[in-house]
């Protein structure tokens, strides 16, 4: 009995590195590309990216890039993120609304902060840019707003540390009432900081597990 009982660290930890499958890093690849990545998604450093999402909406005659067309980048340092690329633009009474939705975790980690960047961003007439980020997790979202080619908006901001993000992007480029008028938008950027948490490790639950085996001797000798 004793033998079976100090085999369970063992088989424990078989389990474990069993279970922890490599995940892979993310590399620049198309939006699709990344949809099809599902739950499992890919790592930059401590952060996994996954179940991305992608819905085009389009008013006028335009065509909303299509996730095939958006190209997704990593970035990696003290902020990591994403970084996703594409045409978005409009003219007169056209309008393009993107929702892309992904998860983000960490992994011996937790994120405080999440950044929202908007790039090549450009309007003419009364044509708006605006990209609004949102999370269940977090209770103010980001926004950044370019209108006369002058952009506003909160761009970052901190909350109380969570192991996960679900998170909501809607991008809007509409060209505006006026003739002539259009609006452009090259990329918009997450980035997102991490704080270590603590957890326990394998060998100290092992400790704990090798500790119940005098008591779970002396309770089958009785």
């Amino acid at each position: 009995m004793k033998k079976t009982l100090l085999l369970i660290p063992l088989l424990f930890g078989v389990s474990y590195s069993a279970m922890a499958l490599p995940v892979p890093m993310c590399t620049p690849e198309s939006l699709s590309d990344y949809e099809g990545l599902g739950s499992s998604g890919c790592t930059i450093g401590d952060l996994t990216f996954s179940n991305f999402n992608y819905t085009p909406t389009e008013i006028g005659s335009v065509t909303t890039p299509p996730a095939s067309t958006v190209m997704v980048n990593p970035i990696s340092g003290l902020e990591s993120g994403l970084t996703f690329a594409a045409g978005w633009t409009a003219g007169q009474f056209q309008l393009e609304d993107s929702l892309i939705n992904f998860q983000v975790s960490c992994t011996g980690c937790s994120i405080d902060d999440w950044v929202l960047q908007i790039g090549g961003e450009g309007e003419s007439g009364d044509g708006i840019v605006n990209v609004a980020e949102t999370s269940p997790e977090v209770g103010t979202g980001l926004v950044q707003s370019s209108v006369g080619n002058v952009t506003t908006g909160v761009g970052s901001g901190t909350f109380m540390p969570v192991s996960s993000l679900s998170v909501t992007k809607d991008i809007l480029v509409y060209g505006g009432g006026m003739p002539d008028t259009s609006s452009a938008l090259s990329s918009v950027t997450n980035l997102f900081s991490t704080i270590a948490t603590p957890e326990p490790s394998l060998v100290i639950l092992c400790a704990g597990l090798l500790g119940l085996v005098p008591f779970a001797r002396r309770k089958f000798v009785r």
